[in-house]
């Protein structure tokens, strides 16, 4: 998710209204959680997509401070340092979790909390890949053998 409302539909050039419709729908349903692109068009947005994914009933919110892949550039320190204080005085119910380059600032419970680093940050895209991070352009296919067998490749890589 980048912003809310306008700054949203600015970025991604879709409806917020219909991304809010399929995030309501999964209510109760499976466990979900948001993540948002952090940068200087984003992070005066930050509280109210806060308080947005609490209400959608999602279960964390992954910061993505942005990096510089694709057309994205490295978040500027102005947002950088914005971003670390709201993460100190947030107070509401969802867990945070941050990307690994940015990790010292959020205090995190990894969902793979025993395992390696490489794993324990790993990013599964919707086309079913395995990345070492969201912001990676590569990554290992999870076929059929399922994701412990990518798990193995991805480490041996």
């Amino acid at each position: 998710m980048d912003g809310v409302g306008v700054t949203y539909e600015s970025i991604r050039d879709r409806s917020f209204d219909e991304l809010k419709r399929k995030l309501y729908a999964l209510q109760g349903t499976i466990p979900f959680g948001i993540n948002y692109v952090v940068n200087r068009r984003t992070i005066d947005d930050l509280n109210t997509a806060a308080q947005f994914a609490e209400s959608a009933g999602a279960a964390e919110l992954l910061l993505l401070p942005e990096e510089p892949v694709g057309l994205g550039q490295k978040i500027d320190l102005v947002s950088l340092e914005a971003l670390y204080s709201w993460v100190a005085d947030y107070k509401g119910n969802l867990r945070l979790s941050i990307s690994s380059r940015y990790r010292e600032m959020v205090e995190t419970q990894l969902a793979l909390e025993k395992e390696p680093e490489h794993m324990a940050f790993a990013h599964v895209d919707a086309e079913g890949v395995l990345k070492r991070t969201s912001f990676d352009s590569t990554g290992f296919k999870i076929g059929n053998a399922g994701l412990l067998a990518a798990f193995q490749n991805f480490s041996m890589g």
